[in-house]
């Protein structure tokens, strides 16, 4: 991921994966990838203080803009891949 070219979505997003300090948000084992979890902790202490969205699909309908790939894991649990968008390649 560019930093020069990053909005401040994914930056925002690839700071808090970076922290690691959410159990609901984090990277994949392999970092290609992070996984969501669909949770009352991702909704109101990340998708609503980070990014003012009410909602886990506002969030969702935004890495679809992207061009995010979901990957349904569980019913709560997602995980989300885009070929640039990995750890450790900021």
């Amino acid at each position: 991921m560019n930093k020069t070219k990053c909005s401040k979505f994914l930056c925002q997003l690839y700071k808090l994966l970076e922290e690691n300090k959410w159990d609901c948000l984090k990277w994949n084992d392999d970092g290609q990838g992070f996984i969501a979890i669909k949770c009352p902790e991702l909704i109101a202490k990340i998708i609503r203080v980070y990014y003012k969205q009410k909602s886990f699909a506002s969030f969702i309908r935004q890495l679809n803009l992207y061009g995010f790939e979901r990957i349904k894991l569980s019913k709560k649990e997602n995980l989300f891949c885009h070929k640039y968008f990995i750890k450790g390649d900021r």
